[in-house]
C-alpha cells in the first residue's frame, strides 16, 4: 500500500520537500537557471550567422533582379553557402546526440553513484566528443580568409587548412567516437544472469548502430 502524507505537518511538509541543508551566506541558490556563458556564445553565433545570411541573401536577391546575369556560379556559392551553416549546426548537434547516448547508457547499465570503468570510460569519451566539437567547430570557421572562402572557392584568398584532409579527419574520429557506445555496454550484457540466446538478442539490439 501506498504511504499517505496527507496528515503531516506543516513543519514535516517543509522537511520533505525543502532543502536539505541551508545555503552560505552570501550564496543564493538557482538550481533552475545556473549562470553561465550560454547567452553570450548563442548571441555572437546568432549575430555572426544572421549577418553573414543577410549579405548572402542581398547578393542573391540583385541576381534575381538581374536574372539575365545570373549564372551557375551564382546558384552553387547560394548551395555551398547553406551546406556550410548546415555544417555548423551538424557539427554540435552531433556531439550533443553521442553524449546523450553515452550519459543514458549510465543510467541503464550503472546503479545510481556507481562509479566503474564504465562510467569513466563514459566521461572520458563526453569530454573527447566535446572537445572535438569545438575544434572541429573552430577549424571550420577560422581556416579561411576572408570568410567567404568557405563557400565560394571562386574568391582570391588562402585556407590553413585543406579541407579535403580535415574532412577525412573528422570522419575518422567521428567514427571511432561512433564505436565506443556501441562496443562499451557489450561486457556488461555477457556478464548478465540471462541465457545464452537472452544475452545475444540484446547484444544485437545495442550493436544496430553499426548498420
Amino acid at each position: 500500500m501506498a504511504p499517505s502524507f496527507s496528515s503531516i505537518t506543516a513543519r514535516q511538509e517543509y522537511d520533505l520537500y525543502g532543502p536539505a541543508l541551508r545555503p552560505p551566506e552570501g550564496v543564493e541558490p538557482n538550481f533552475d537557471h545556473p549562470p553561465n556563458g550560454n547567452l553570450l556564445a548563442t548571441t555572437v553565433i546568432f549575430i555572426s550567422v544572421a549577418l553573414v545570411s543577410i549579405f548572402v541573401f542581398i547578393r542573391l536577391l540583385a541576381k534575381i533582379v538581374h536574372w539575365e546575369r545570373l549564372s551557375c556560379v551564382d546558384i552553387m556559392v547560394t548551395l555551398s553557402y547553406v551546406a556550410f551553416v548546415a555544417t555548423n549546426v551538424y557539427i554540435p548537434l552531433v556531439a550533443l546526440v553521442k553524449s546523450a547516448i553515452l550519459l543514458e547508457w549510465i543510467s541503464i547499465f550503472l546503479p545510481l553513484g556507481t562509479r566503474g570503468y564504465f562510467f569513466w570510460i563514459s566521461q572520458v569519451v563526453i569530454g573527447i566528443i566535446t572537445v572535438w566539437a569545438i575544434l572541429a567547430l573552430v577549424l571550420t570557421n577560422v581556416s579561411c580568409t576572408p570568410y567567404e572562402l568557405n563557400w565560394d572557392p571562386l574568391l582570391p584568398g588562402n585556407c590553413l587548412f585543406d579541407f579535403k584532409n580535415l574532412t577525412l579527419a573528422s570522419a575518422i574520429i567521428n567514427f571511432a567516437l561512433d564505436l565506443v557506445p556501441l562496443i562499451l555496454p557489450q561486457r556488461i550484457i555477457w556478464g548478465l544472469n540471462l541465457s545464452m540466446t537472452k544475452k545475444l538478442g540484446v547484444s544485437i539490439i545495442f550493436l544496430v548502430g553499426l548498420v
